[in-house]
């Protein structure tokens, strides 16, 4: 599903907060411009494989 029309399904069953997890599924988020507040976390880890959360941005997000 869509970030944007996922977000309208969060937001119609009355959730105020979601956490995104995963490289691609942030970077989708990001770009639809659904995420207004951003805690990054950081650990070592042997799970998780893909792109990084920050990859292919067009720049700086505001």
């Amino acid at each position: 599903m869509e970030p944007v029309k996922l977000a309208a399904k969060f937001n119609d069953e009355g959730a105020h907060h979601i956490y995104v997890i995963g490289g691609v599924t942030i970077q989708r988020f990001m770009h639809a411009r659904l995420i207004d507040e951003l805690t990054l976390t950081s650990r070592v880890s042997g799970i998780g494989f893909g792109n990084s959360a920050v990859c292919g941005l067009d720049g700086d997000v505001h």
